[in-house]
């Protein structure tokens, strides 16, 4: 048998639609997870979210964020003692990397994560916070 131009054709054809299947079958496998669960929820509370922010870049120094070898520091202004809440490392990628730490300022200005516990990837580190029945927000990035 001898090999002409229909038969090229066709096994152009033939690699072309196996690559699209292919393709397909690959892009249907991603996983695409919400970015909160109870998002209605916090779209409710968007304006106490609002006013938290704004109460952190009008109050005091926003806090500092810093990697360290073996943790992430969060340092306060004096102003904040006595403060408590709460950081939230919000990984874009993959919620299975999020972590939550709860906080108490009420010895010191910093608040110390172990980083054992972040895989290491970039970060949305959300902290919030009250001070005296205030609340407060600030967002930040970190890449580890």
């Amino acid at each position: 048998m001898k090999f002409n131009w229909g038969h090229g054709i066709a096994i152009f054809i033939v690699t072309f639609v196996v690559m699209l299947g292919f393709f397909a079958y690959n892009i249907m496998q991603i996983q695409f997870d919400l970015v909160d669960e109870n998002y209605y929820q916090m779209e409710l509370a968007h304006e106490d979210h609002i006013n938290s922010v704004h109460n952190a870049n009008t109050d005091f120094p926003l806090p500092d964020v810093m990697l360290g070898e073996n943790q992430v520091l969060i340092a306060f202004d004096e102003a904040y003692k006595g403060s408590s809440g709460e950081v939230h490392f919000y990984d874009p990628v993959s919620k299975d990397n999020d972590r939550k730490v709860k906080f108490d300022l009420s010895k010191d200005n910093v608040c110390a994560v172990p980083t054992a516990s972040l895989p290491s990837n970039y970060y949305h580190v959300r902290i919030a916070w009250t001070n005296k029945g205030k609340s407060y927000f600030h967002e930040t990035e970190l890449q580890r």
